[in-house]
């Protein structure tokens, strides 16, 4: 799966600086420090998001503003409620909105354990059932 988009000044995240993983999946740095830059420019040079998780969360309550001030379509899954059909329900959007990059956004590791794994393949099943 390709991928890219942004991470904060520094390629901070939760675990201190991981300038690696600007390597491995092809992110850019942004010019402050703060996560909300890398959210906006996530949906910004995106054609859609899909929010994962805990939709009531700030960072995606803020995914959801920048969303709907640069009138970008977006998706929420909530972790519970994963299935068939969500995974038909988020497919649907992709091709309706004529999704060819996705920002996927979702909730803190620290904060909820285990989402990334779920994360993860339930995008991998997704991008499996597409034509």
């Amino acid at each position: 799966i390709e991928t890219g988009g942004y991470m904060p000044k520094g390629y901070k995240t939760e675990a201190g600086n991981q300038v690696q993983l600007a390597k491995r999946f092809n992110l850019k740095e942004t010019q402050n420090s703060n996560y909300s830059a890398r959210t906006m420019l996530n949906i910004v040079f995106s054609d859609g998001t899909l929010i994962y998780g805990d939709v009531n969360s700030s960072g995606s309550k803020l995914t959801k503003r920048f969303c709907e001030i640069y009138n970008k379509p977006y998706i929420e899954i909530l972790r519970q409620d994963i299935s068939i059909y969500k995974i038909q329900l988020t497919r649907k959007f992709l091709l309706s909105h004529k999704i060819k990059i996705l920002n996927v956004a979702g909730n803190r590791e620290s904060k909820s354990r285990g989402i990334f794994e779920e994360c993860k393949k339930f995008v991998v099943d997704l991008l499996e059932s597409l034509p």
